[in-house]
């Protein structure tokens, strides 16, 4: 009870905290602070997926359903970008309940569901260097329109800010409740072993197809999110390595917990910032020291951090 308590009081703190921030940073490390959301955000959306075993190099690809979509239909029908949020994420879940269903349905192994998704994300970019939208083959630029909810577009970052906490927040409390649900439970034994699972009655291709459009679905918010706040929509933004970035950071902080997707990039952003600008005069060095600690924190702690941190709590208690 009181490890409960404890946890509920810290948990408080932070959110004062996280409250209050953004009147006491500089308006770089507010942007700074924007993007460490979005990129938590995106990994606990590609975290759900993880929950049974998957491992998808098409997230990126529904970031792009949110952002394109979105910015089109406000662009040339003026269709509110909130709506546009919706629309993005309805693409995106069929995209993921089709790929998702001829994946599953044959069984496909860890490694070729992750080839298949690569292959996917890979058509994507090329389509979009390939076919102009809007005119141009280089994206989509979103004209500042005026300060209006429904517009999505406000002057202050702050406001981003705050949208974007929300967010975070939100798919925190959704996935904690994935994990100590029946879907949860379900996803853990697919992950182990789904043979066995199937075996005592678990449905694997709906538990997978759940979790993975779910994922889907979420990761598309941010896209639409990140164009409004960025006022511009790229062939970039779906390339394959945007998702690659964010499975290393939720390996480092650790796949199939809560707090993994948290703590990986709230230590490798700000470090990799820190280090960009003490060694401007020196390029090239900040990502030789990043990519240094990235790899002694894979080989020290093969499970992430988060999951260390458990064992280690577990027996300082037993000592």
């Amino acid at each position: 009870m009181q490890v409960l308590k404890r946890n509920y009081a810290l948990s408080g703190l932070i959110f004062i905290i996280m409250l209050v921030l953004p009147f006491f940073l500089s308006r770089t490390w507010l942007s700074i602070m924007i993007y460490l959301l979005v990129t938590i955000y995106l990994c606990s959306a590609w975290n759900i997926s993880a929950l049974p075993g998957l491992f998808s190099l098409m997230h990126a690809v529904f970031f792009g359903c949110g952002a394109y979509l979105s910015s089109i239909l406000w662009i040339y029908f003026h269709i509110s970008p909130w709506l546009g949020m919706i629309i993005g994420a309805f693409v995106a879940l069929l995209l993921a309940s089709g790929i998702g269903w001829c994946c599953f349905r044959v069984a496909l192994p860890i490694l070729s569901f992750a080839i298949f998704t690569l292959i996917v994300s890979t058509i994507a970019v090329f389509t979009l260097h390939s076919f102009p939208i809007g005119g141009s083959t280089e994206g989509l630029l979103l004209v500042y329109s005026g300060t209006h909810p429904l517009y999505f577009q406000f002057e202050s970052k702050i406001t981003f800010y705050y949208i974007i906490l929300a967010m975070v927040i939100g798919i925190l409390l959704l996935t904690r409740h994935i994990i100590i649900s029946k879907m949860g439970i379900y996803s853990f034994a697919i992950h182990d072993n789904q043979r066995v699972a199937a075996a005592c009655g678990v449905d694997v291709i709906r538990y997978k197809l759940i979790a993975f459009s779910i994922s889907a679905v979420l990761t598309a918010f941010a896209g639409t999110f990140w164009a409004q706040y960025y006022r511009f929509v790229g062939p970039a933004s779906v390339e394959p390595h945007e998702t690659i970035i964010v499975i290393l950071l939720t390996v480092v902080g650790g796949i199939g917990t809560l707090w993994g997707p948290v703590i990986g990039p709230v230590i490798l952003i700000p470090l990799g910032e820190i280090l960009r600008i003490h060694l401007i005069g020196l390029p090239g060095l900040h990502l030789i020291i990043y990519g240094v600690v990235v790899v002694v924190i894979l080989l020290g702690l093969r499970q992430g951090l988060v999951p260390w941190f458990k064992e280690w709590r577990k027996r300082r208690m037993n000592t």
